[in-house]
């Protein structure tokens, strides 16, 4: 059971247990609403032993603690009997799922914060929060990503890292591939990457990963299918729509009309 009001708390006092960093016109939109005299306490607390944690609409409190860390903004706060961390957690995971937060990493920290405990596992906290098992399976980093996780982490790309690391490429392809996605110049995708497999390994092709061009090579493997596509389209069009003696063709409506250009 839980006591819910709402008080006026200052920024510097609220803990939290993850760091994210919205982007400045983020950060300007939400310190605008959040002061604008009409929008009411958004930012979600939950109250432990005397400390505030920040439990809900983490975009909120980040961009007024960006914008103002001694600002004293109106909050929701929650209060429950014989709480504990784990209990905390579980709300707030709830909580970025409600909200339809967009910042995967803070799922992802939830989530492995609480499959830590030895009580919890992937299949009752799917059962806790009424949310399919696939979808929080989507915010669980590949045990063996390693060093590549902070990467995943930064662009929300776990899918794409778990995609590579499980991938029948050899260990030097997947760290190519793994430091390409890193790159925030370029948008690797799985589609990227299932046709670079098909290239690689189903028709034995050889691809030199420590080529000084390697990257470029890359682009131009995966692309090739448009390029095929673009071929295709422009003979198409060179054939019908540009030969002087093409026959009559026959048009929707049985309407007939020449192609033969005088």
């Amino acid at each position: 059971m839980a006591i819910i009001r709402i008080e006026e708390v200052k920024l510097n006092d609220i803990a939290y247990d993850f760091k994210i960093f919205p982007s400045k016109a983020t950060m300007v939109k939400k310190y605008r609403l959040m002061t604008n005299g009409v929008t009411g306490p958004l930012i979600k607390l939950e109250k432990m032993s005397d400390c505030y944690y920040v439990v809900g609409n983490f975009e909120y409190f980040f961009s007024c603690l960006y914008m103002e860390a001694n600002g004293v903004f109106l909050c929701n706060v929650s209060t429950y009997e014989n709480n504990d961390k784990i209990d905390r957690y579980i709300r707030t995971l709830n909580n970025l799922f409600v909200e339809g937060c967009r910042y995967w990493s803070l799922k992802n920290f939830y989530i492995k914060c609480i499959l830590a405990d030895s009580n919890w596992d992937i299949s009752s906290l799917s059962h806790r929060l009424k949310v399919d098992q696939a979808d929080l399976e989507k915010f669980i980093l590949h045990p063996s990503l390693g060093r590549n996780e902070k990467f995943a982490n930064s662009l929300g790309e776990q899918p794409l890292f778990n995609y590579i690391k499980n991938s029948p490429l050899s260990a030097e392809n997947k760290h190519f591939l793994f430091s390409l996605a890193s790159k925030n110049t370029v948008r690797l995708t799985q589609k990227d990457v299932s046709t670079f497999i098909d290239y690689h390994m189903k028709q034995g092709n050889t691809f030199n990963c420590f080529h000084p061009d390697a990257e470029n090579i890359f682009w131009e493997i995966v692309n090739y299918m448009d390029h095929v596509k673009n071929v295709h389209w422009r003979d198409i069009e060179q054939r019908y729509f540009t030969n002087p003696f093409v026959v009559n063709k026959d048009l929707p409506g049985n309407l007939k009309v020449s192609t033969h250009v005088k």
